[in-house]
């Protein structure tokens, strides 16, 4: 009993605190929550690179103050969580796929990938466009 009491004595004061602040809040969309349920919730907020909160629009938004970045999703998606840009689907195609290919491209055979490291989007086009420049005629 007295632990009730002493609830409800702080109850006041709890409901006075403001949600926990975010820096971002994405609303209004369809956020895809990597959960046993796969859950699509309609908003999240992120405070210092973290998800803060997920789930109703108007409750997510109860996390936003005016220093908030706000930023309505109009229905779109978000998928939160570490996206890995390596993609081996050249291999991929060339292993799992080669009769198909070659049916469609026969010189599939001939056909080889080159890695490139980079550091920024440009320096891969540049990368690219030196490879072909020095690519013999016909085989880039």
């Amino acid at each position: 009993m007295t632990r009730v009491l002493g609830f409800l004595a702080l109850a006041p004061l709890l409901a006075a605190c403001p949600a926990l602040a975010a820096d971002l809040v994405l609303y209004n969309g369809k956020v895809l929550v990597a959960d046993p349920a796969f859950t699509v919730a309609e908003a999240i907020a992120v405070r210092d690179g973290r998800v803060l909160a997920v789930g109703r629009t108007a409750d997510v938004l109860r996390h936003a103050t005016a220093g908030t970045r706000r930023l309505d999703l109009r229905g779109k998606s978000v998928v939160p969580g570490l996206i890995d840009t390596h993609a081996t689907l050249f291999e991929y195609a060339l292993v799992d796929q080669r009769d198909e290919l070659e049916r469609l491209e026969p010189r599939a055979g001939q056909m080889r990938q080159v890695r490139i490291q980079a550091g920024s989007v440009q320096e891969v086009l540049d990368r690219v466009a030196a490879g072909a420049r020095q690519a013999p005629a016909g085989r880039w």
